[in-house]
């Protein structure tokens, strides 16, 4: 698997990308495929963390888009 990531500061954007190789097997059962890990920040405060692409393929290559969603952090 591929893991791409690319941060924009200025704006505070992460994009993540995790592909599996061309040909490869298609990931198959139950649990996460991703875990995301945050730490703390350099400041204390609320913000909020928004997913606003998701995109799978499954086996035939075929996209499924996710729904956007979001959730407020507090760092103490």
């Amino acid at each position: 698997m591929a893991f791409v990531q690319r941060m924009e500061t200025e704006s505070g954007t992460v994009r993540i990308s995790v592909e599996r190789p061309p040909g490869a097997a298609a990931v198959s059962g139950t649990g996460n495929l991703v875990t995301l890990v945050l730490a703390r920040g350099m400041r204390a405060g609320d913000s909020t963390i928004r997913i606003t692409d998701f995109r799978i393929r499954d086996p035939q290559q075929n996209v499924a888009i996710g729904q956007p969603a979001e959730v407020r952090v507090l760092a103490p």
